[in-house]
């Protein structure tokens, strides 16, 4: 869903919410599957700029309808940074996912809640891992080596992975000589 603004210098909010059932649960492990599910919010300005993005990606393990969450990751970008905050980070935790989400997506396992035993508040910093470069992480950890060059390589032609910038203060990062390594395409060989 992409929602602008009053006016046209007003930056549009794109958010989704994907559910991305039985998938590999490795690149080696093909016969055990994970469901993953994964919401996005990022506000873009309309010169390609994101200025904040918040990502979350929740990992499950489906066994006779009951799903229990593996992994939850939470991908966060503001500008301004928050008070000891890195600009990018990601958390790890459990799904903050409300059952009427789950629902709107179709997920129709019960939800068995587990004891979240990672301790909040803590920030691992990272590159900006926005909706594109998530879903680029998703198809690398998931999909066989020959589909994800493929996914690579028209990822890499398209301007929500090559040509998006994130500021910080006033220096724009993905366009500062040394610092396109923030683009995480660029990563994979």
């Amino acid at each position: 869903m992409v929602s602008r603004g009053a006016s046209d210098e007003d930056p549009c909010i794109v958010e989704s919410l994907l559910y991305l059932k039985d998938c590999p649960y490795g690149t080696v492990k093909k016969r055990k599957k994970l469901d993953i599910v994964l919401t996005s919010s990022e506000t873009i300005t309309w010169d390609r700029r994101v200025v904040r993005s918040s990502v979350k990606v929740q990992y499950f393990s489906v066994r006779d309808n009951e799903a229990v969450l593996l992994l939850g990751l939470h991908y966060d970008y503001d500008n301004p940074a928050l008070n000891a905050h890195p600009y990018f980070h990601v958390q790890i935790g459990k799904s903050n996912m409300t059952c009427e989400q789950l629902k709107e997506i179709k997920f129709r396992h019960t939800y068995v809640e587990e004891p979240d035993t990672f301790p909040g508040g803590i920030r691992i910093p990272t590159v900006h891992m926005g909706l594109c470069s998530t879903l680029l992480k998703i198809a690398a950890d998931h999909f066989p080596a020959t589909q994800f060059s493929n996914f690579r390589n028209v990822a890499r032609s398209k301007k929500p992975f090559s040509e998006f910038e994130c500021e910080i203060g006033a220096n724009t990062l993905a366009g500062s000589p040394g610092l396109v390594c923030l683009q995480s395409h660029r990563f994979y060989r």
